[in-house]
């Protein structure tokens, strides 16, 4: 009897069914990506009647959903009273494992003190910093600069966008403390020509400050503070850069220096941010850093147009002054004069560009059409490559217990036993036949592929810019910004579109 060859099969998956391990559309992300914390905010919901409301996602219960307006007050929802999009935006905040915790805006941010330092003379640890020090410094001078580090990372932790800002595990955030002259050579090195107090530099991922930024005063040869009332601010925003490190691809420029400058402009003290106040902190950096010279007429503030931050490359920047007190100026609004004072537009347009971070995947999937045609075609191969395997799998099994029977028998021929007593060998096991559609997906997918390709920083931006708009168009929102910061006490005057010579 004639043994089975069934080599047939396995040659066929090992031509088409690697494809369902290795089958990928290639996409465009940065190196370096890690998942972030989360929390939920306000947005903007729609009936299936058309009715629009304002409320965050507490919590899903089958199809129910709890939301909570900006009152406080609760209500529940089924799904399938919401708009196709909401149940898309459940569906995806279930899928990423986010959390539905609301958080608030705080009056005021602190750290338990006194913060916790170890180490030195030259080395010195907090928590989540770490400092390097040319020459000696005292542990007073360390105690001293420890609140404003840790303190502006837990301000930037609690504010609604929800950002977990930790360094990655086992890492601190690391700071170079040096004389001036060391400074301004390394300065001239990264960014001649700039003068500057102190420097972030994201190539390297550490903060250089000069010891005289900070009021320090050699005295012999330990370095230690001349007072606690050292203006920390320039201090302050370089630290939001650094802190902020992993969202400075996903972010513009304006939005990270608005940042910057809008934590540096909250008034501090030893290591507590007052949001509370933070009106008083907008004017003192105002009148006090920028003074008149970004001023129209000594009464109002010169603003870029909202189009020319917004809608324009996320890299664009000139570094001039009327751009810092722009992104000031439109950080602040963003985070205290727009939704209710909860930041919730700034919230969505944060939790967008998260969403591109932590689950890029079904990110493209749900904003790209053409990406998600070929996933679609994707998920149709593997399963008909998986019930082929399975099928090829069960009938190998069968195949060589066939030809162990066969083995026996043609044995017992030989042998001279009587087929009577010979091993019966059964019916010849069939084969598994390709299934329909198999081989012109595998195709289908081979030839689409490659043409697909998905830019997730583009797309992820298109996203969250629509909601930092928040459902408004650009003339609407310049009207509003205007209209509160007059009733705040400050005048705008914007800028005419094109700044960056876009043609806007």
């Amino acid at each position: 009897m004639e043994f089975i060859d069934f080599m047939h099969c396995w040659r066929f998956l090992a031509l088409f069914c690697p494809l369902i391990a290795i089958l990928t559309v290639p996409v465009l992300w940065p190196e370096g990506a890690w998942a972030q914390g989360t929390s939920n905010p306000e947005r903007w919901w729609t009936t299936q009647s058309g009715n629009d409301f304002l409320a965050a996602l507490v919590s899903i219960n089958g199809s129910k959903v709890r939301l909570q307006d900006e009152s406080g007050r609760v209500s529940f929802a089924d799904m399938s009273e919401l708009s196709e999009a909401d149940r898309a935006y459940i569906s995806r905040m279930s899928e990423t494992g986010l959390d539905f915790r609301r958080r608030s805006m705080p009056r005021l941010s602190n750290i338990p003190q006194p913060v916790k330092v170890s180490g030195g003379p030259e080395v010195w640890e907090t928590p989540h910093f770490r400092f390097h020090c040319a020459g000696r410094v005292t542990a007073a001078f360390v105690s001293q600069c420890a609140p404003i580090f840790e303190g502006t990372l837990e301000a930037l932790t609690e504010l609604p966008m929800g950002l977990d800002l930790s360094p990655p595990e086992g890492t601190r955030f690391e700071t170079y403390f040096m004389d001036q002259a060391t400074f301004s050579a390394a300065v001239a090195r990264i960014m001649p020509g700039r003068n500057v107090a102190g420097v972030y530099v994201p190539a390297m991922k550490r903060i250089l400050v000069p010891y005289e930024s900070l009021g320090a005063e050699f005295i012999g040869n330990q370095v230690t503070l001349r007072s606690r009332g050292s203006d920390p601010n320039t201090l302050i925003h370089e630290i939001t850069h650094q802190v902020m490190h992993d969202w400075l691809y996903w972010i513009p420029v304006w939005m990270s220096e608005g940042m910057a400058e809008y934590v540096a402009a909250i008034p501090y003290d030893d290591g507590r941010f007052h949001f509370g106040d933070s009106k008083r902190g907008l004017f003192e950096r105002l009148d006090g850093f920028y003074g008149y010279e970004e001023m129209m007429n000594g009464k109002q503030r010169r603003m870029l147009h909202p189009a020319d931050l917004i809608t324009g490359p996320l890299t664009q920047w000139k570094g001039s002054s009327l751009e810092y007190q722009s992104a000031l100026l439109m950080l602040y609004y963003l985070i205290h004069l727009d939704g209710g004072g909860q930041g919730t537009a700034l919230a969505d347009y944060i939790g967008e560009l998260r969403y591109a971070r932590t689950d890029q995947e079904s990110f493209i999937y749900q904003y790209s059409p053409e990406y998600a045609a070929v996933a679609a075609k994707r998920r149709k191969y593997r399963q008909l490559a998986t019930e082929y395997q399975l099928a090829v799998a069960s009938y190998r099994k069968a195949a060589l217990a066939y030809n162990e029977r066969v083995l026996i028998y043609n044995g017992q021929v030989r042998g001279g036993v009587t087929e009577e007593e010979r091993v019966s060998v059964g019916p010849r096991p069939s084969a598994p036949t390709v299934p329909a559609g198999l081989k012109e997906l595998s195709g289908s997918l081979e030839e689409k592929t490659p043409n697909v390709r998905v830019n997730v920083l583009d797309l992820a931006q298109a996203q969250a810019r629509a909601s930092l708009l928040g459902g408004r168009d650009i003339d609407a929102l310049v009207k509003e910004i205007e209209w509160r910061y007059r009733s705040l006490g400050v005048q705008i005057a914007f800028e005419p579109r094109g700044y960056y010579g876009l043609g806007r």
